[in-house]
């Protein structure tokens, strides 16, 4: 059922077409979690620009999943020690929804995990929004629940992230 989903590393040209995707991932998920005006100020313009940047970061992963229709998710994952007991931290993983449910998500973290460990890396921490449904695949996966916290002030007052971490990255592979 996966195997029309291909993953590969990110390109610079990639850039407009993961944030395309990576605006319109906000908008599915996330509206009505945080308020509207936290997620207007994603577009797909200053996207770009982010991603630009971080696809061209020596020590960032970026990988995207593709089907016959182009890019319908990616990961972005970095060297990190911010968090106790992690050597990495996963930035983002994002699938649209109409491609949900087909593999691309383990996929591209199956990827992510592998060239992370390449560059000597055994763990990967992570925030996702409390409400994410999101949550239950990153229990499923092998997450541990590290705590709960106030969201970034850009995301609105009220809203809670969820820290999560996976001690050992080959449990994805």
């Amino acid at each position: 059922m996966s195997a029309d989903i291909a993953i590969r590393p990110a390109a610079l040209e990639d850039a407009a077409g993961i944030a395309r995707v990576h605006v319109q991932t906000w908008n599915e998920s996330f509206r009505g979690m945080v308020p509207d005006w936290a997620i207007d100020r994603y577009t797909v313009e200053k996207r770009i620009g982010h991603w630009s940047n971080w696809i061209r970061r020596d020590n960032y992963v970026t990988f995207i999943a593709e089907d016959q229709s182009g890019i319908i998710g990616f990961v972005n994952a970095f060297p990190d020690e911010s968090e106790p007991g992690f050597d990495a931290y996963l930035n983002t993983l994002y699938v649209l929804r109409s491609a949900q449910g087909r593999g691309a998500a383990r996929k591209l973290l199956r990827a992510a995990a592998a060239s992370l460990i390449e560059a000597g890396k055994t763990s990967m921490w992570w925030l996702t929004l409390r409400d994410n449904p999101a949550c239950g695949f990153y229990e499923r996966i092998g997450a541990t629940l590290l705590r709960e916290q106030p969201a970034p002030p850009e995301l609105g007052e009220e809203t809670m992230d969820i820290v999560y971490g996976l001690r050992d990255l080959r449990v994805l592979l």
